[in-house]
């Protein structure tokens, strides 16, 4: 058997107003915490976590609070989705029985609704690559430079984690790769010659086989919320949207299209869990219209 992917996606709103966390992922992360097996796999110190949750979604727009922004509101009755996926191997159809009508949280109570799952076995996950790619970053995504070490490298803890400012390939599939290969079964491993340097391969194949034709990214300072002593926290990534060309062979795309039919899934970059790496994948043979769009890039 594979690993199964399951993405649920509920409606929530507030039985008063509220001012929400400057991330809103907050929210059903804390409805979510009170979960058996949920809650264990969000307080695992696993550096590829086999959960994402999004932020709250309104008129289409994911709220997440920017430095300079107000604060973050939703009047009584006002409507927001979220949206959270796992990665489990054996699935417990009462788990989403389990999470409640109504919650009490910090931030205020919230009536939840499910509104929509989807399940995949891991092994048939694909996105078809056609005619291009398009990739929407729709909240700030987090790409660290470490993730395109070579395994040969022996110094990996002198080098300094930073986050990059744009959505280079080689990051992206390269994450994606670690991220597929944490859990997979045996069965379903991406190889690409060792196992050991697989992402480092598949990153590098992706810097040679896909160019941009066009993009509007922008670079955004999240703010997660404040540390012990009262200091505000923030992560630095982008939003944004790109649009890829590709030539690829038969055995490179078909790896390339199980590693995005898993970004649908499980997103994009570190920190997933806290609704960053919001990724939506696309053909990249329609006209999208994205130019101009400030909604996109901040909250």
């Amino acid at each position: 058997m594979s690993t199964k992917l399951v993405k649920a996606t509920f409606l929530l709103y507030p039985t008063a107003d509220v001012i929400l966390p400057p991330l809103t992922s907050k929210v059903p992360k804390y409805v979510l915490e009170g979960l058996p097996k949920v809650g264990d796999l969000l307080k695992s110190r696993k550096k590829y976590k086999e959960i994402s949750i999004s932020p709250l979604k309104v008129n289409d727009r994911y709220l997440f609070s920017t430095e300079g922004n107000s604060p973050l509101r939703l009047g009584k009755g006002e409507r927001a989705t979220f949206s959270f996926s796992l990665a489990i191997k054996d699935l417990d159809p009462e788990l989403f029985l389990q999470i409640p009508n109504r919650a009490s949280t910090p931030y205020g109570e919230f009536n939840l609704r499910l509104e929509e799952i989807r399940i995949a076995e891991q092994s048939e996950l694909r996105f078809p690559l056609q005619r291009g790619l398009f990739l929407k970053f729709e909240t700030p995504t987090l790409l660290s430079n470490k993730i395109m070490l070579p395994p040969s490298f022996k110094h990996k803890k002198k080098i300094r984690n930073m986050y990059r400012l744009l959505p280079t390939p080689s990051l992206i599939f390269a994450s994606l790769t670690r991220l597929w290969n944490s859990i997979a079964e045996p069965k379903d491993l991406i190889v690409v010659g060792d196992q050991d340097w697989t992402a480092y391969i598949v990153g590098r194949m992706a810097d040679v086989t896909f160019a941009e034709v066009g993009y509007s990214i922008k670079p955004v300072t999240a703010i997660v919320g404040k540390d012990n002593r009262g200091n505000l926290r923030k992560a630095r990534g982008f939003v944004g949207w790109v649009k890829y060309d590709f030539f690829l062979n038969k055995r490179h795309r078909d790896v390339m299209e199980r590693l995005l039919g898993l970004a649908e899934f499980m997103g994009v970059g570190r920190s997933r869990g806290i609704g960053f790496g919001v990724v939506k994948v696309d053909s990249g043979d329609k006209e999208k219209g994205e130019k101009g769009n400030s909604s996109l890039l901040k909250a």
